[in-house]
C-alpha cells in the first residue's frame, strides 16, 4: 500500500528510466526483528532515507535525558563504518548524526548498544541491528525550448533546461555538477533551485548566427560523490532559413505541446485552421518564437499534429513547409495530492477533506487521533503539520477503502476533485487533532497497463486489514520518520 502522512504523500519516484549511480553490487544479510523490543522500542529509522538524514531509535519510556544532549561515547555503530556523534533529541530519543552524508544507494546496518541505554534490559537484547538503504542518486538533464527574442535588429537566444536529481543536494554542488560549453568557450549558467531535487538553468543573450552552431551541456556527478557523467548536444539554428525546430511535449502542470521555430513569429497571426491535432482545432498561444498548444487535458496515444505552411515570422516570410507529425501522449500515472494543507482541529461537526486523485478507481484513507490529553506532547517535538512520533501520542480510529463513483459522469483517468467528509466516518472529538493519510494500491490503478489480478489484489487488501494490529509496533508506520517499504515499485506499472 501505498500511503502519505499528514497530507503529503511517499509516492513512489516518477520518471524516466534513468542510469543509476553508487549502487551497491554486495547486500548485507536481512536482520529479523527480535519481537522482545517491543517492550522496549517504539520506532526506529528503516526503509529508503536520504544521505544527509540522521539515524534516530525511539524508545517506549523517558530516561530523563536532557533534550540536546550530547553522549561522550557513540552508542551507535554502522556497517559499511560512519564517524558521528550520538545525541538525546528528546528524552526517549537516541538520535546518530553522522559527519558527513551516508553513501548513496548503500545499505546500511545499524547497532545500538541498548544495555548502555537500558542497564536493566535482558542479555539477549543488548544491542538492537537494524537496517535501512540510502535512496539511490539519479540525475536527469531535461532540455526545454529555447527562446529568441528580437533585440536592436538581431535575434538573441535563450537555451533553457531543468536538472533533476533523486535525492536532495545543495544548491552550490549541483551548480558544480553541470557546465555548458562553445567549442572551448565555457558559458555562464544562471540557476534557480526550485526546491531540493529540481533545479532550472538558463545561458542568456546567445546570437543568432548566419549558420547553425552547438551548445554542449556537460555533466559529472563528482561533486555529489557519485560517478555519473554524461553529454548533450543542443543546437542553436540560424533564422534563415525559416523553420520548425522541435517539439516539445508537456503532461504537468497542463497538458500541452510547445512547438519551437527558428525565428521569431508574426505575434498578430490568426492560426485557427492552421495548427490542428488529430483534426481537431486547438487553443493556442504565440510566445516569440514558440506556439503553445493546450489540450483538453483528456488526450492518450497517437495524435497526428499538422501544422500548415502558411504560419509566418516577424518579418512575414512563410513557413513554406507543410509540419506533419505524430504526438504521443502518455497516460498520467496514479497519484494523489491534496487541496489545501495542515491537519484538522475539530471546532463543530462539519470536517471536509479535499483532494484530487488521477487514475484510480479508489484509494484507502487512514486516520490518526491525537487526543486533547496528548496533544502538549505532541507540540514538543511537532509543528501542525508535524508527523513525528505518533505513536506515543495518537490511535489509529480509521482505515477505510473509498471507491469513487464511477456513474457520477466524473473522468477518473484526469486529475478529478474529490470532498471527503471527515465527520461522516469517525466521530468528531473536539479539541483533538486528526492526522489522515491517503494512499492507493495497485489494484486500484487505472493506468493503460496490465491488469491486477484478484489473487494480487486480494493480498493487498490482506494486508491493509492487518494494518490496525501492526500499527504500534516498533519500525511499522508509513509516516515514521520518512520510512517506508513499498509493497511494490512503480515501474510494474509501465508497459
Amino acid at each position: 500500500m501505498r500511503t502519505a502522512p499528514s497530507y503529503s504523500f511517499l509516492l513512489g519516484l516518477l520518471g524516466l528510466l534513468l542510469v543509476s549511480a553508487c549502487q551497491t553490487d554486495k547486500k548485507p544479510a536481512p536482520i529479523l526483528y527480535n519481537k522482545g523490543f517491543d517492550r522496549h522500542l517504539s520506532g526506529f529509522t528503516q526503509g529508503e532515507i536520504s544521505k544527509h538524514a540522521s539515524i534516530r531509535v525511539l524508545l517506549q519510556q523517558a530516561v530523563g535525558q536532557k533534550k540536546g544532549t550530547e553522549l561522550k561515547e557513540n552508542l551507535f555503530t554502522l556497517e559499511p563504518s560512519v564517524a558521528g556523534k550520538t545525541i538525546w533529541s528528546d528524552e526517549q530519543t537516541l538520535e546518530f548524526v553522522p559527519e558527513v552524508p551516508l553513501q548513496s544507494g548503500q545499505i546500511y546496518t545499524a547497532y545500538l548498544a541498548m544495555d548502555q541505554v537500558l542497564p536493566n534490559i535482558p542479555d539477549s537484547l543488548k544491542t538492537f541491528g537494524f537496517q535501512f538503504k540510502v535512496k539511490d542518486q539519479f540525475v536527469q538533464i531535461e532540455p526545454m525550448a529555447k527562446v529568441i527574442k528580437r533585440q536592436a535588429d538581431e535575434n538573441r537566444v535563450t537555451v533553457r533546461g531543468q536538472l533533476r536529481t533523486n535525492d536532495v543536494e545543495k544548491s552550490e554542488d549541483i551548480e558544480q555538477v553541470l557546465k555548458a560549453f562553445r567549442g572551448r568557450e565555457e558559458l555562464p549558467l544562471e540557476w534557480t533551485h526550485k526546491n531540493e531535487v529540481q533545479h532550472q538553468f538558463v545561458i542568456r543573450d546567445l546570437p543568432q548566427e548566419a549558420q547553425a552552431y552547438e551548445i554542449t551541456l556537460k555533466w559529472n556527478g563528482k561533486p555529489i560523490k557519485s560517478d555519473l557523467s554524461g553529454i548533450e548536444p543542443i543546437e542553436v539554428a540560424s533564422s534563415t532559413p525559416f523553420q520548425h525546430a522541435q517539439p516539445y511535449q508537456y503532461q504537468a502542470p497542463d497538458q500541452q505541446i510547445v512547438l519551437e521555430f527558428s525565428d521569431v513569429l508574426d505575434q498578430n497571426q490568426n492560426l485557427d485552421g492552421l495548427v490542428e491535432l488529430s483534426g481537431t482545432d486547438v487553443n493556442y498561444s504565440i510566445e516569440d518564437n514558440l506556439i503553445k498548444i493546450f489540450t483538453d487535458g483528456q488526450f492518450i496515444g497517437d495524435r497526428q499534429l499538422n501544422v500548415s505552411d502558411d504560419v509566418v515570422n516577424i518579418k512575414g516570410t512563410r513557413l513554406g513547409q507543410t509540419i506533419s507529425e505524430t504526438i504521443t501522449f502518455s497516460d498520467i500515472k496514479p497519484e494523489v495530492k491534496w487541496m489545501g494543507k495542515g491537519n484538522i482541529i475539530p471546532h463543530s461537526n462539519n470536517m471536509p477533506v479535499v483532494f484530487q486523485s488521477v487514475n484510480l478507481s479508489a484509494v484507502d484513507v487512514r486516520v490518526i487521533k491525537v487526543r486533547e490529553r496528548n496533544i502538549k506532547q505532541f507540540f514538543q517535538v511537532n509543528y501542525i503539520d508535524g508527523d513525528d512520533e505518533l505513536k506515543r501520542v495518537g490511535d489509529v480510529v480509521l482505515e477505510k477503502k473509498i471507491e469513487f463513483d464511477r456513474s457520477a459522469n466524473l473522468n477518473l483517468t484526469q486529475w478529478t476533485t474529490h470532498e471527503l467528509q471527515l465527520a461522516d466516518l469517525v466521530k468528531p472529538e473536539p479539541g483533538a487533532i486528526y492526522e489522515i493519510a491517503i494512499g492507493f494500491r495497485k489494484a486500484y490503478s487505472l493506468y493503460q497497463c496490465a491488469a491486477p489480478d484478484e489473487t494480487e489484489a486480494n493480498r493487498e487488501e490482506g494486508k491493509m486489514l492487518k494494518m490496525h494490529e501492526n500499527w504500534d509496533g516498533p519500525g511499522y508506520g508509513t509516516s515514521y520518520w520518512m520510512s517506508y517499504e513499498d509493497d511494490y515499485e512503480y515501474d510494474d506499472l509501465s508497459n
